[in-house]
């Protein structure tokens, strides 16, 4: 008959009792025949709704890229893993090979290859060094320590009567002297 209206529904609003508008991205509302745009409440910290409009319930904001859980409960990747997308899919491992030191990193290029004579198994935050023996250096190079000369990626003891005090050549003893 012409006289009736239909309320907007929930995700929606209308600011001039016509047409109906969606909430924005990032915005949900569960209220139905909201009048105004501020009825659209935005999605917690770390969430989106991706592209998403018109969004019903807070449980359509997604973690954002380098967070999973849901909306409830948001977690960072840990060093080691990354997320790229938006959504509830956990977390990506760094492959073996590779680490990530970061939280919440969102690019597979958070994933750095261990150097040479170094190794990493899958999800780690570091490389270790590949020979037992050697000694990780605070700027991330691997050393044979004292008594020990490099042998390839490995290190070797110094033999009967030499020495190192720098974990690089083995140097004889003096005369008269021993090890």
């Amino acid at each position: 008959d012409g006289t009736s209206c239909d309320k907007c529904g929930a995700g929606w609003y209308s600011t001039d009792g016509q047409a109906c508008k969606r909430c924005a991205e990032n915005h949900y509302s569960e209220a139905e025949g909201a009048a105004q745009e501020s009825v659209c409440t935005g999605c917690p910290a770390h969430t989106s709704t991706g592209t998403s409009t018109g969004v019903t319930t807070p449980s359509g904001c997604l973690p954002d890229p380098g967070y999973t859980g849901d909306y409830t409960s948001l977690d960072a990747c840990a060093a080691g893993t990354y997320k790229e997308d938006v959504g509830t899919k956990p977390c990506t491992a760094c492959l073996a090979g590779k680490a990530s030191t970061g939280q919440n990193e969102t690019s597979v290029d958070c994933c750095v290859t261990c150097a040479s004579g170094q190794y990493s198994q899958s999800g780690a935050q570091f490389c270790k060094c590949s020979d037992s023996v050697r000694i990780k250096q605070s700027d991330g190079t691997c050393v044979c320590p004292a008594g020990y000369h490099p042998n390839g990626t490995s290190c070797d003891t110094c033999g009967a009567g030499r020495y190192s005090t720098d974990g690089q050549a083995c140097k004889r003893c003096a005369e008269n002297h021993y090890s």
